[in-house]
């Protein structure tokens, strides 16, 4: 790689991405930050991201499959239709296998490059899908684990665009 500031500009991207696919703000039934926004921004990243850690191109399909998804949730949602349970739960589990993955290689990436939050970045990865998977079984918890375990995802969200974001920078300002 050469243009570092170029590069810090795309991991950028994927931070505010992450964003995009974390938070919904509704007016009414409409989501105004859709996530299928989100995927398809981390999709546009791929190919720069690709050119230094190669495993990431074939994610592609994935992020196009969440993508995808997720545009079907946000019509069902806007229109207040129901969707299958199965949407949502194939929805989780590419996101789950997606996610791992996709971190995964930012922080091999991060790590390659001599930045020192690489183990940082993947333990706040196996929290945040860790508890993302509890959360889709919310409906079967107790409600005071369950207010436990949403304030564990928001501080793992948190962490996790602090990371993504710090990745950034330190791209951003290597010489």
């Amino acid at each position: 790689m050469t243009d570092y500031k170029t590069f810090g500009t795309v991991l950028r991207k994927v931070a505010w991405a992450h964003i995009f696919i974390t938070f919904s703000l509704n007016i009414e039934t409409l989501d105004i930050l859709p996530a299928w926004v989100g995927y398809l921004m981390v999709a546009g990243t791929l190919a720069a991201i690709a050119a230094e850690r190669p495993h990431v191109e074939s994610l592609r399909p994935m992020v196009y499959i969440l993508a995808a998804l997720s545009a079907v949730i946000w019509i069902g949602k806007a229109f207040s239709l129901a969707m299958p349970y199965a949407v949502g739960l194939v929805h989780q589990i590419v996101q789950l296998i997606f996610f791992f993955s996709f971190h995964s290689e930012l922080a091999e990436l991060g790590r390659a490059y001599g930045w020192p939050s690489a183990d940082g970045l993947l333990m706040v990865r196996n929290v945040s899908i860790g508890v993302s998977a509890l959360c889709w079984l919310a409906e079967w918890m107790e409600s005071e684990f369950l207010i436990a375990l949403l304030i564990v995802s928001f501080v793992s969200m948190l962490l996790l665009w602090m990371y993504l974001f710090n990745l950034s920078k330190y791209f951003q300002y290597k010489t």
